[in-house]
């Protein structure tokens, strides 16, 4: 009875971190006054153009469904609240974001760029996809707000950019889009790029590390195949457009475009053991600063119990923030290297 009693209260307080703990949290007032917002009028602007230029590669019902209505959703709004009060209080907190130069690596349709230009940053955002900057530029002028916008590929930043120019350099979302030699040039000319003291960021990118993959596939164990048994396994993932995908036949370049999980181990090869990569400043952290209560609640969480493994076996010259679901963090640049 006592042991029935207490499954049920661990099951209560897992389904209250869930409901209640795992929300967006606020963004400060300093930065919530920043806040820019788009008329109706100019919303449907932006669905237009979306419609137009970003998914129109999708199937023509796609939009009609429960996922593309998500996916349309977090194009227009989603994404962009979850920039402004997940990341961007992140960011702030340790290097302000007002003034400060930034590159952004993949920009994509510009709700990450919107979040940190409204807070007065000087913003270079470069993508491959010309079309998806012409929907992050309307996006910007919806809202009044300038940034540059640049077709560039990461590794070709050095052409573009100097050495120890930019206070800030962000992947979000999109360095385990890239191949594995992209990742490997694009983070070595990144480094190259900041300041001394400038920071590093590598934002929502999924952990190779992880048992689950909750980015591509939905497949467990997923990212730890190699990539031929991965592209064969594929078929048995439930994301339609993924599976569909890669049923009409996908080459190594493609299949790794659709998001393949990011290790410390990219870091360790372009840094070597720098001490950065044992002190990371890393989000998951952050947000549960202070936070007792959130703190108590994780470890009924079976993250925190895998955690605990990976701490166990990782080297002892990389910090926790590299063990986590997602790969969310900061290095800090100490010298000009």
């Amino acid at each position: 009875m006592l042991n029935l009693f207490m499954t049920r209260v661990k099951k209560i307080l897992i389904e209250y971190y869930y409901s209640a703990i795992r929300v967006y949290p606020s963004a400060p007032a300093e930065l919530r006054k920043n806040f820019r917002f788009p008329s109706d009028e100019d919303n449907l602007k932006l669905k237009t153009i979306l419609k137009e230029k970003y998914f129109d590669k999708q199937p023509a019902d796609y939009l009609d469904g429960k996922e593309g209505m998500e996916d349309m959703f977090d194009h227009i709004t989603g994404r962009l609240d979850q920039f402004r009060t997940t990341y961007i209080p992140f960011i702030d907190y340790y290097r302000k974001l007002k003034g400060a130069r930034i590159l952004e690596i993949g920009g994509g349709t510009g709700c990450s760029t919107l979040a940190l230009a409204e807070q007065g940053a000087d913003v270079q955002s470069i993508d491959i996809d010309g079309d998806s900057q012409a929907i992050s530029k309307l996006r910007l002028a919806n809202c009044s707000c300038t940034a540059s916008h640049h077709i560039l590929n990461a590794t070709e930043i050095d052409k573009k950019f100097g050495k120890n120019e930019f206070d800030i350099i962000i992947f979000f979302a999109s360095l385990e889009h890239m191949s594995y030699r992209e990742r490997i040039e694009s983070l070595t000319k990144s480094w190259q790029a900041l300041k001394t003291g400038g920071l590093l960021l590598v934002l929502e990118a999924p952990n190779r590390l992880w048992f689950h993959d909750m980015h591509t596939s939905f497949l467990p164990f997923y990212f730890w195949l190699q990539d031929d048994i991965a592209i064969d396994y594929a078929k048995f993932s439930d994301r339609k457009l993924f599976n569909e995908a890669v049923n009409k036949g996908l080459d190594h370049i493609s299949f790794m475009r659709w998001g393949r999980g990011v290790s410390y181990h990219e870091f360790e090869l372009v840094l070597g053991r720098h001490p950065s990569l044992k002190n990371p400043i890393g989000l998951f952290e952050f947000q549960m600063k202070g936070k007792l209560l959130k703190q108590l609640l994780y470890r009924f969480n079976l993250n925190f119990k895998f955690n605990k493994i990976l701490r166990k076996l990782a080297p002892s010259h990389i910090g926790s923030p590299f063990l986590e679901p997602y790969i969310d963090l900061g290095l800090i640049k100490t010298s000009d290297e």
